[in-house]
């Protein structure tokens, strides 16, 4: 299969790396899900730039990687548990990354957040209100008690060279955070569907436990309202 690689870069860049706020991403969630790219096209230890931000899936599809203010936190299916740990080296099939030097402050969000639309709609009436613009991408952390979560963790069987839809959704391990703090990193776009954000999706989110031995790519929620707050790049 011939390797493709698509860089996204919104914002532009500097001599010096990523310039803030900036949003890039290496390969893409369709070739991954579709095409069955699961080599590492990128090793998060060669990112220009610093306090960078960024998610994907673990090369192989074996486990989900969260980048956090340049540490890379891996997570990974062991005995049937998640586990995580600190990989500089890591690669990832495709990665959305970001440079963030300084967040804003938490906003509370008033309202019960348990689906990812309404999550979707939170972000963008948060994000409005700051004045950003809802056709450009751009990052978003959330802080708070999760009544539950549930996420899950990429774990292909190794030596599994095949690869499709159904194979992918087959390969997901999914597991659930009860009345715990969490963070959330996501990115948000209207137009990069199949690139960082799954069809149908304005959002892409990972969530990481308080004491970060809990993480993967985050598919259900349930807050209550003024339980989860979000802060923006300044």
């Amino acid at each position: 299969m011939m390797r493709a690689i698509i860089i996204l870069l919104v914002l532009g860049l500097n001599n010096a790396g990523l310039s803030a706020q900036s949003v890039q991403v290496v390969g893409a969630v369709k070739q991954v899900k579709q095409l069955g790219q699961l080599d590492g096209q990128v090793k998060l230890d060669t990112l220009a730039g610093q306090n960078l931000y960024g998610l994907g899936p673990l090369a192989y599809l074996r486990g989900e990687v969260l980048l956090w203010n340049d540490i890379a936190y891996v997570s990974e299916v062991i005995g049937g548990k998640d586990s995580v740990k600190v990989i500089p080296t890591v690669q990832a099939p495709f990665l959305v990354y970001t440079s963030v030097a300084n967040w804003g402050d938490f906003q509370a969000i008033s309202q019960p957040i348990t689906t990812l639309d309404q999550l979707r709609q939170a972000v963008e009436q948060l994000a409005s209100a700051t004045g950003k613009s809802l056709d450009e991408p751009f990052p978003f952390i959330l802080r708070g008690k999760a009544r539950t979560v549930t996420y899950h963790v990429m774990d292909k069987p190794e030596g599994q060279v095949e690869h499709n839809p159904n194979l992918h959704q087959q390969a997901k391990r999914f597991f659930t955070l009860a009345h715990e703090e969490v963070t959330l990193l996501g990115f948000y776009s209207r137009h990069h569907q199949g690139i960082f954000t799954h069809h149908g999706s304005f959002i892409h989110v990972h969530v990481i436990n308080q004491a970060k031995t809990r993480m993967g790519h985050l598919d259900e929620l349930h807050f209550l309202a003024g339980t989860l707050s979000l802060s923006l790049p300044l």
